[in-house]
């Protein structure tokens, strides 16, 4: 509950029916990945539920796992489960938890869809990746989190598998770290 506060203070403020904190922690305890959402229908347990929101994690192996379920407010639920180690070659870091995290250098604009150009439409799409030890986004980890019109869902992942970052560091080391990278859509004047 603590983490809870901690990391996502904003669940607790307003707290919504079926309001999600999920934790993934590492063999020592310390918070690798972290998100806040809403529990899916979809979700068949705990578990399900930090693999939606934190998708880094999906593959990771389980030493143990559980569920921490409260009614803080009549809303809150919080998911966690453990990795069997830190910072392995297969883990993947939360932002906050590197060093060094990942920085923008090159890409392509963004593709704009020329109907929603046209009608007016903009705004930015929020897409969460892995960077990978070189730079570049793992495909199969690309993810649109928010968006202001899904015509641009596409075109932001896009934008996205053509950049190039420096890679992410822990202690020295290049790691695959979770990012959330904006995609911006604006009609110039």
């Amino acid at each position: 509950m603590t983490l809870a506060h901690q990391y996502h203070p904003e669940v607790f403020v307003h707290p919504l029916p079926g309001t999600a904190v999920a934790f993934v922690l590492d063999a020592q305890d310390r918070v690798i990945g972290h998100a806040a959402g809403v529990r899916e229908p979809r979700d068949g347990d705990c578990l399900a539920v930090v693999d939606r929101l934190v998708p880094a994690f999906q593959a990771s192996q389980l030493s143990s796992g559980g569920c921490a379920d409260t009614e803080y407010r009549g809303a809150v639920v919080v998911y966690w489960k453990k990795v069997k180690e830190a910072q392995g070659s297969g883990d993947v870091s939360a932002e906050s938890m590197v060093d060094e995290r990942p920085v923008f250098l090159s890409g392509p604009p963004a593709w704009y869809p020329p109907l929603l150009r046209q009608a007016g439409i903009q705004g930015t799409v929020l897409v969460r990746a892995i960077i990978d030890t070189t730079g570049r986004a793992e495909p199969a980890s690309v993810q649109v989190v928010k968006s202001p019109h899904p015509g641009f869902d596409q075109a932001a992942i896009n934008a996205l598998l053509q950049a190039r970052f420096r890679g992410g560091r822990f202690r020295g080391r290049a790691v695959r770290v979770l990012i959330t990278f904006p995609v911006d859509f604006r009609a110039q004047g």
